[in-house]
């Protein structure tokens, strides 16, 4: 067993949900987790090949069970922030450093002459001279006070839980000492999760926790979670940003349920291989925001005009909860993976699982003929 063990010294946890700006997160996505661990392992003036070597193995293992308790949110209050300065913290020094860096990239090339080499070390020197973005700094005068400077809305959603502790388990996952310390002084270094104010104190535990979440086939709930190839992302992204520009945070979506509601059988697999009867949009431009309103409009339709609706047909069993079997799928056909593409939608299909029984066939392709 594989533990993980964050404690919020706030007793907050202020983190903005990353599908609405007004809401909170709500146990810490183990996306984040990851992330604030590998901006540490980043950080360091040599990074450690051990830690390195572990975060790897974490990425690649199957998602956690969480431990976390009920939590209150806070209610969201709008506050008003200066902007940076733009002449000394902003874009314009952001392309200052870029410039520095092509410049020293260049004059540590081979094969230069004399002449070349002067006129590298002139673009160096241009460089990393910041008079004028001082001299512009000292135009502005008081303007780059904060008091003077303009002001940006700005929420900080948070919530208050009952115990303040959170745990993210890996029942069968199994680390050698020298993984487990090296994991552990990783997390040692972690001090924020989500907002600056954040505070937090991580360490691997030993400690025996009955899990509230549990990843389930599913599953009403949504957390952004770790796959393989994330650390790799994540400092292709930081390469991107360099600590200061916007950023994303890759992830992909894992579905959880609470432990007591969750099915105790395996996931649900997914299954591309059966029949696509695809549908062309003539003439229509549909942007690729409009994915889930499109698929639930043709799921909506394709309903409405069937005769029989079996259980493969509307995706729920008797009781109302998600079927255990195959089913069929909306999706969307975007214009992608070619070097011209708009992203636009350019059809829809309905997806008949392979293995379908002839009334089930029957009750597609008889709502899709009437529609």
């Amino acid at each position: 067993m594989l533990a993980l063990e964050v404690q919020l010294l706030t007793g907050r946890y202020v983190a903005t949900a990353h599908n609405d700006r007004d809401d909170s997160e709500w146990p810490p996505h183990p996306a984040r987790l990851f992330s604030a661990m590998v901006a540490e392992w980043g950080s360091a003036e040599e990074p450690d090949d051990d830690e390195q070597a572990v975060l790897s193995q974490l990425e690649t293992m199957p998602p956690p069970a969480i431990a976390a308790s009920g939590a209150v949110a806070r209610s969201v209050v709008t506050h008003y922030v200066p902007v940076n300065d733009a002449n000394v913290t902003g874009e314009a020094l952001w392309r200052r450093s870029q410039q520095v860096d092509q410049a020293m990239a260049a004059l540590g090339a081979s094969g230069l002459n004399d002449k070349q080499r002067l006129a590298a070390e002139k673009r160096l020197a241009a460089a990393r001279d910041v008079a004028d973005l001082v001299a512009a700094t000292a135009r502005n005068g008081s303007s780059t006070l904060p008091a003077d400077r303009g002001r940006q809305a700005r929420t900080y959603p948070s919530v208050t839980p009952e115990n303040p502790v959170v745990t993210y388990v890996w029942p069968q996952a199994e680390l050698s000492v020298g993984e487990r310390g090296a994991l552990d002084g990783l997390l040692m270094r972690v001090t924020r999760l989500g907002h600056s104010s954040s505070l937090v104190s991580c360490r691997v535990t030993d400690s025996e926790v009955e899990p509230t979440l549990v990843p389930a086939a599913g599953g009403a709930v949504r957390l952004r979670g770790v796959a393989a190839g994330q650390f790799d992302a994540l400092i292709g992204e930081f390469r991107l940003h360099q600590g200061s520009r916007p950023r994303s945070l890759p992830s992909t979506t894992v579905a959880y349920a609470p432990a007591d509601e969750a099915i105790a059988e395996g996931p649900v697999r997914p299954d591309l291989a059966g029949d696509w009867f695809v549908l062309q949009l003539n003439g229509s431009r549909v942007a690729p925001q409009r994915v889930v309103a499109v698929t639930s409009a043709l799921r909506g339709a394709v309903l409405a005009h069937a005769a029989e609706r079996p259980e493969t047909l509307h995706g729920h069993d008797e009781n109302g909860r998600p079927t255990r079997r195959p089913h069929v799928s909306f999706l969307a056909l975007p214009d992608v993976a070619h070097h011209h593409a708009s992203g636009r939608l350019m059809g829809l299909a309905a997806m008949l699982p392979a293995g379908a029984e002839r009334a089930e066939r029957r009750a597609l392709l008889q709502a899709l003929g009437h529609w």
